[in-house]
């Protein structure tokens, strides 16, 4: 009869590249200790190990933030564009009654326009740089995870 081998249980085996094998001892004061968990606290990581270690082999360009609380302020930011988009929208239909009613003047006109095509730019540029610093965040997260 042929041997059935009984499958392994338990985690697979990690690369060497991604094990972690070496152990660093540290000694803080208590006040240290303290101020180093109120900032792993703030920057929203549960562990010190993982904390200390993004913070020791972060370059110079890296940020070590809570990702929770730029989420969050993110998308407070959203609905405060929308206000001002459907502000913009309602001038936007009073100043098109007052010229089909020839109640404008087209200096006036040509000024809102050109406010319009400014706020129009920035807006592009505010999207666009905020999705570019979205990817950089999230590929640099993914690092260290």
């Amino acid at each position: 009869m042929e041997d059935i081998k009984k499958a392994k249980g338990g985690r697979p085996k990690l690369s060497p590249e991604l094990k972690r094998a070496r152990q660093v001892k540290l000694t803080f004061s208590d006040s240290e200790y303290r101020r180093l968990e109120a900032e792993m606290t703030a920057a929203g990581h549960e562990s010190l190990s993982v904390y200390l270690r993004k913070k020791a082999l972060a370059q110079p360009d890296d940020f070590i933030a809570n990702p929770k609380e730029l989420i969050a302020v993110l998308d407070r930011l959203g609905p405060e564009i929308s206000r001002v988009g459907n502000n913009i929208n309602q001038v936007a239909r009073y100043v098109n009654y007052l010229k089909a009613n020839n109640m404008i003047n087209m200096q006036f006109l040509a000024d809102f326009n050109r406010h319009m095509i400014e706020f129009s730019i920035i807006e592009k540029e505010l999207v666009k740089a905020l999705r570019s610093f979205l990817r950089i965040a999230a590929a640099r997260f993914k690092k260290f995870k």
